[in-house]
């Protein structure tokens, strides 16, 4: 954080979203055979406290017999939490205490 005090920008790409969040226990749930070495401590950097999931739409990303929704919605109910969905014309700027969502050419602002 204290990067960002000196004017630093901070971007996250696909994953890059996830790290700079809370934890990647969302990775784990779409993806369990991705953690190949037995990774037990999920945190990330924490320097935001969303849990994004990038790609979202994008069903060729992380195919299942399940919707990218319908296993969000039960990451939801089983961890407590809300994901925020990014599709990859999406991006999301935290500045301050400011969230906002932006989708191109637009910028809508978030809780």
């Amino acid at each position: 954080m204290e990067l960002s005090h000196k004017g630093v920008v901070l971007v996250g790409i696909s994953a890059g979203t996830m790290v700079l969040g809370p934890d990647i226990r969302i990775v784990d749930h779409f993806t369990p055979d991705f953690n190949q070495v037995g990774m037990s401590n999920l945190d990330a950097l924490h320097l935001n406290e969303m849990i994004i999931f990038p790609h979202y739409g994008r069903e060729d990303k992380f195919p299942d017999e399940k919707s990218h929704e319908e296993r969000i919605r039960q990451f939801e109910a089983n961890h407590q939490c809300e994901v925020h969905r990014l599709a990859d014309h999406e991006a999301i700027c935290i500045h301050g205490n400011t969230v906002s969502k932006i989708v191109r050419d637009r910028t809508f602002h978030l809780g």
